[in-house]
């Protein structure tokens, strides 16, 4: 078995090694306090990241470790594992086709892993399962997008954020569901799977979904309300093969996906349509 490690950087690594200079120029950035959390957390992905590798290394398994923003091709691996919290799962997700996936928390005290059921302390165990091939999986719907007809090279598996580049501009789109079609203004539209309907779009009003639907959800924010003008497509949970259409009417549009480090241009006119993938993700449970 041939195995990938995706990893993130600690806080603490990007902040007192990385930008340590900007740090000594701003005084009093963080507290001692801070500090001590930071470095708390910073040890424990460090020890978390090198027992795994040390698991693998002691079962002869054949694995390449690699940061999670570095461009790697995962089709040459059997599985993939990341380590850190759902930031880091989210960043591999997209790129995995139909290898499955096993989230590893590293900092289970200070770092959210909703995907991670794994920690440094029960890896080993998952380790096993997954070599002798008795690890249980469950699929996970993700979107497939595709820009002016042209496909993405990445799936997504929590949630879209469609937005001007500034968040103090109006957000302008036409929307089209099914057969229906408005044209919005508003701070943005969320268009979520069910692993991601207890993000951000719940905050803006969107309902929590059974994490195995293969429906999609979407809904708008802020709505501009003027005249007699009253909005029919404000958010509604879709059929499965209902695909979603939003043609940008702003110079500056951006579809954010799975956060804030995926993001592609929708100038004016450009045209993003969502749907559900071919394929889930397999992700591993504990």
């Amino acid at each position: 078995m041939n195995i990938l490690v995706i990893y993130k950087k600690s806080l603490h690594q990007i902040y007192f090694n990385e930008h340590r200079q900007q740090l000594i120029e701003a005084h009093n950035v963080f507290s001692d306090a801070d500090r001590d959390r930071l470095l708390a957390s910073h040890e424990s992905h460090v020890d978390a990241r090198e027992h795994i590798e040390a698991a693998l290394q002691s079962r002869g398994v054949r694995y390449k470790a690699f940061y999670r923003a570095r461009q790697v091709d995962y089709t040459p691996y059997d599985f993939v594992i990341a380590v850190g919290g759902d930031g880091t799962f989210l960043e591999a997700a997209r790129q995995i086709t139909t290898q499955p996936i096993l989230g590893v928390n590293s900092d289970p005290e200070r770092s959210v892993g909703a995907f991670c059921p794994v920690t440094r302390d029960n890896f080993e165990a998952a380790l096993d399962q997954i070599l002798s091939g008795a690890c249980q999986t469950v699929p996970l719907n993700r979107m497939f997008l595709s820009r002016d007809d042209k496909p993405l090279r990445f799936l997504a598996l929590n949630d879209v954020l469609i937005a001007h580049a500034s968040p103090a501009a109006m957000s302008k789109y036409q929307l089209t569901v099914g057969d229906a079609t408005e044209d919005q203004n508003g701070s943005g539209l969320w268009i979520c799977t069910a692993a991601g309907s207890t993000g951000g779009i719940r905050s803006a009003g969107g309902k929590v979904m059974a994490r195995r639907s293969k429906r999609l959800q979407y809904k708008s924010r802020e709505l501009y309300s003027f005249g007699a003008n009253q909005y029919q497509l404000c958010g509604a949970i879709m059929p499965v093969a209902c695909p979603l259409i939003i043609e940008s009417r702003m110079r500056e549009g951006f579809a954010y996906i799975d956060g804030a480090h995926m993001r592609i241009p929708l100038p004016f006119a450009s045209r993003l349509e969502i749907r559900n993938a071919d394929y889930p993700l397999r992700m591993m449970v504990n």
